[in-house]
């Protein structure tokens, strides 16, 4: 697919691929690959950053349970030295045990696991990103969270002690759980309300299918 585009884009003679493997977790996971590429680029490089997500049938629409899955698609263009959200530290975290993902029985042990350590292993996550910068979670203005349900993120702001007004579940709404594309839409949608501020703290954090869990820091 990524290939497809950039020929019908015309730019052919740019480096292409996709990354799907942490699943919704994958864009903090191409934002990490592209702070690593832009290292070694010139000062105007700069890399597009598309996630397209389409839930192609109703297995996958819908997680008894856990989620109503949606269709999006988003875009983002970085850079090494840019003027607007700036990352500021990023982690990801892989627990072994849950490659069944949404077809992992539920009265396995496994998925009690899952179940039992999911607030502890996001936090943990949380913490590791906010360890790389110099700031800590009451600093953060806002968790743009992936939209897997609002319950789920109410139970997840009362362990970590962050208020539930500053996760911003709008979206969760509207527009259900749309995979990886969640943490973009949320970005923008909360720009849109204009309740980001210049200079505010703002962390992505999102759970993937597989024991994938990632957190990180930006400033806008």
């Amino acid at each position: 697919m990524p290939a497809i585009l950039a020929r019908r884009l015309r730019i052919d003679a740019t480096m292409v691929f996709g990354t799907c493997h942490y699943n919704c977790v994958s864009v903090l996971s191409a934002i990490d690959l592209a702070e690593h590429i832009l290292a070694h680029e010139d000062e105007d490089a700069r890399v597009l950053i598309l996630v397209g997500e389409n839930a192609r049938n109703m297995e996958i629409r819908i997680i008894p349970n856990v989620a109503i899955v949606g269709d999006a698609a988003c875009a983002a263009l970085v850079r090494r030295n840019g003027d607007n959200d700036r990352l500021l530290g990023l982690a990801i975290h892989v627990h072994s045990g849950f490659s069944e993902g949404i077809w992992l029985s539920g009265a396995s042990s496994a998925s009690r696991a899952y179940d039992e350590y999911f607030r502890t292993w996001l936090s943990e996550v949380i913490e590791d990103a906010l360890g790389k910068t110099t700031i800590g979670l009451h600093e953060v203005s806002w968790i743009l969270p992936h939209n897997v349900n609002v319950w789920m993120w109410r139970k997840a702001a009362a362990f970590l002690g962050f208020p539930i007004e500053r996760v911003f579940l709008e979206n969760a709404r509207q527009f259900a759980h749309c995979q990886g594309a969640d943490m973009l839409l949320n970005l923008e949608e909360l720009k849109r309300s204009k309740s980001l501020r210049k200079g505010d703290y703002y962390l992505m954090a999102t759970a993937g299918v597989g024991g994938i869990f990632g957190a990180a820091v930006f400033q806008h």
